[in-house]
């Protein structure tokens, strides 16, 4: 069935970090805006699509709340469901590649008729056409994952999980109460945890420096600009800077992930309430770091849950309305 997928197409001419959600050495990029808008139809399965990632150009993966990984190996016009192992009630979370052929899903099962959930996580050795289950610490919980190439890699939730051999055994960084983790290189790393605390690395793992800063709350998503390091405060429409955790970034409260092309310029998605249960699908765009923001509502019943970029001219964004997979085309 053909559905309708929004594409965001932004002129810039950058390289986009996937890992991280910023585009990465983006320079003179002109002020974003929605002045052109138009919808493609394309050949999708209908989900509530979590993560979205594009190894190049033509071959993209995404993953599903209902335990679906589809894939296009067209840029996005047709896309396929994947054969996975039979895991109970799955979720998908959250996509990395290393190189074109190697990647990783962590994701969650929940076994219908328990109230017990269980850390999962898949990998691909060709692009994403076939996925098996690896073996992890026995009853973990995964938020999140970063491999720096096919042997390295953590895992975080609750613990903080470390593999130099591709998942073949892990071992664990007990009391560190890690939500996400993130790397702007192979040395800098950051993972947020409870109770406004966050932990640093800047030698690869290998140690980790704890920051309890004045907040209370959880810290959660990491998001890595040009020259900032931002994690988010969850269920708080703000960004901290942890250079300078006093100092927040304003940001929509339904911009629920957010995707940097600079310091300033950054695109948000996600869903505005409008009474009830009822939901009103929303893109953001800041021109100056979400001091000021533009936004464009969508129909009821809708939402925008994962965004990646497709090449230097075009970021794709998926969303759902009624239960059929939407979204754009963007030019500036």
């Amino acid at each position: 069935m053909i559905k309708y997928i929004f594409i965001l197409l932004i002129i810039s001419g950058l390289y986009a970090c996937q890992k991280s959600g910023v585009d990465s050495g983006s320079n003179n990029i002109a002020n974003l805006s929605f002045d052109s808008l138009k919808s493609i139809s394309v050949n999708i399965p209908d989900d509530d699509y979590n993560d979205l990632i594009f190894i190049n150009e033509q071959i993209g993966i995404a993953g599903s709340r209902f335990g679906k990984i589809i894939r296009t190996t067209d840029g996005g016009n047709n896309w396929s469901q994947m054969n996975l192992p039979a895991i109970p009630g799955l979720q998908i979370k959250k996509f990395q590649f290393t190189d074109n052929n190697t990647g990783y899903a962590v994701a969650v099962s929940y076994p219908p008729g328990t109230s017990q959930h269980f850390g999962v996580l898949l990998r691909t050795t060709d692009a994403g056409a076939n996925w098996i289950q690896v073996t992890t610490p026995p009853g973990a919980q995964f938020e999140s994952l970063y491999f720096f190439d096919n042997q390295n890699g953590f895992l975080s939730g609750y613990n903080l999980y470390k593999t130099t051999n591709g998942g073949q055994t892990w071992t664990t960084t007990t009391g560190m109460l890690a939500n996400k983790i993130n790397f702007k290189n192979r040395n800098e790393g950051i993972v947020t945890a409870q109770n406004g605390t966050f932990h640093k690395t800047i030698d690869g793992g290998v140690t980790w420096d704890t920051t309890r800063t004045s907040y209370s709350d959880l810290f959660y998503d990491i998001y890595f600009t040009n020259t900032k390091t931002f994690v988010t405060r969850l269920g708080f429409p703000s960004l901290v800077d942890i250079s300078n955790p006093s100092l927040n970034s304003p940001k929509p409260f339904e911009a629920e992930k957010l995707f940097f092309l600079d310091d300033q310029k950054c695109i948000g998605i996600g869903k505005l309430w409008s009474g009830g249960w009822l939901t009103e699908g929303a893109v953001h765009l800041t021109n100056d770091c979400w001091n000021t923001s533009d936004r464009k509502i969508f129909g009821q019943s809708e939402k925008f849950t994962a965004i990646a970029k497709v090449n230097d001219h075009k970021i794709m964004i998926l969303g759902l309305r009624g239960g059929i997979t939407l979204v754009i085309t963007y030019h500036y």
